[in-house]
């Protein structure tokens, strides 16, 4: 399995942490609702965001989205900087986003990962 590439550039902090718990609901004649976890453990997602990546980092990152992790479709290990825990996760979306402040020639970067 890949790992996220090392950057020169913490993430900001804070990282925005969400729990996900899928539940399958169905509305019965009678008026009730039958309920189901349509998985058996939560999920987590995160929304990371760099704040001026060199030209370098910004390149590795982006090469790393297109090529190995190919968007959303590839799993990779991803280190939570601020507990330090290993993640199996994927970008959440098939979008990196990225702008770039006037007269700077760095990047701001944000995505979204979701553990697998």
């Amino acid at each position: 399995m890949p790992d996220f590439p090392d950057l020169s550039v913490p993430p900001s902090v804070p990282i925005k942490e969400v729990s996900t718990r899928d539940t399958i609901r169905a509305k019965s004649e009678a008026g009730y609702v039958l309920t189901r976890p349509r998985w058996t453990t939560a999920r987590k997602r995160f929304e990371v965001r760099y704040q001026y990546l060199t030209p370098a980092d910004f390149t590795s990152l982006d090469n790393f989205f297109q090529n190995v992790a190919q968007g959303g479709a590839v799993a990779f290990s991803w280190n939570h900087p601020q507990t330090g825990s290993v993640h199996t996760v994927r970008f959440a979306t098939d979008d990196l986003e990225w702008e770039t402040p006037t007269g700077v020639n760095r990047r701001h970067v944000g995505f979204q990962l979701e553990e697998v």
